[in-house]
């Protein structure tokens, strides 16, 4: 028995549709359509009645204008979009979620964590490019270097997780030195903010415009003036 079949009268997850090859879209747009599917191998059909719930990390909108994904099945499976932010626009829920992650740690070491408000600060103030996945790991990693000492500190935390917000305090001591104007100052941090999102996003300029709050020209200009384009 297929999925769709010990589905029948209730609810199958498709993880990461956007994935899926044109063949198999044409055939989940039949089982959609028509509620029926042949499985592979099979002489008779198989009549299944499910609700489906399909999750992406991919803009099927512009995989459609690209002729990646078909059309009609994206109408199909639109019925209710839910939009799930990045992590870094959840606030407090990451904390939650590092709490989780650890809670579930602890009870399978039979170990007791707890995460030390140091790092609670460093994980609300990172971004998490790799969303839940990446906290999930450094969760993990955290409390395998922690293990007999009672808490999550700084110094389990990877290297890249801290540098961030201690990155600010160098820089901050560096300029005081040099005396530079307010204006110098904002234009270095300002370069230094739009190199991080340009990384984060892959560098798609586009989005990066999109969450600056300004036109891909005037991104544009800016990157082109900083040697950067």
């Amino acid at each position: 028995m297929g999925l769709f079949e010990v589905a029948d009268r209730g609810t199958i997850f498709l993880d990461e549709i956007g994935e899926i090859s044109l063949a198999n879209q044409s055939s989940l747009l039949r089982v959609i359509e028509l509620g029926v599917f042949r499985p592979v191998g099979g002489v008779r059909e198989v009549k299944t009645d499910v609700r489906i719930i399909a999750a992406t990390n991919k803009d099927i909108k512009q995989a459609v204008e690209k002729g990646e994904f078909r059309e009609d099945l994206y109408y199909r499976l639109k019925g209710l979009a839910i939009a799930v932010g990045p992590l870094r626009e959840h606030g407090d829920d990451i904390l939650l979620l590092a709490e989780y992650f650890l809670l579930r740690l602890n009870e399978a070491t039979g170990v007791h964590l707890a995460l030390s408000s140091q790092v609670h600060s460093v994980l609300l103030s990172y971004s998490w490019p790799g969303n839940v996945r990446e906290l999930k790991y450094v969760i993990e990693r955290a409390a395998l270097l922690a293990r007999g000492k009672g808490s999550i500190e700084l110094r389990d935390l990877p290297d890249d997780i801290k540098i961030p917000q201690q990155s600010t305090d160098v820089e901050l001591d560096d300029y005081s030195k040099g005396n530079p104007t307010l204006a110098e100052l904002q234009g270095r941090y300002e370069r230094s903010y739009i190199q991080r999102l340009i990384l984060e996003y892959d560098g798609n300029k586009s989005k990066v415009a999109r969450v600056l709050g300004i036109s891909r020209s005037v991104l544009y200009d800016k990157l082109n003036r900083w040697g950067l384009d």
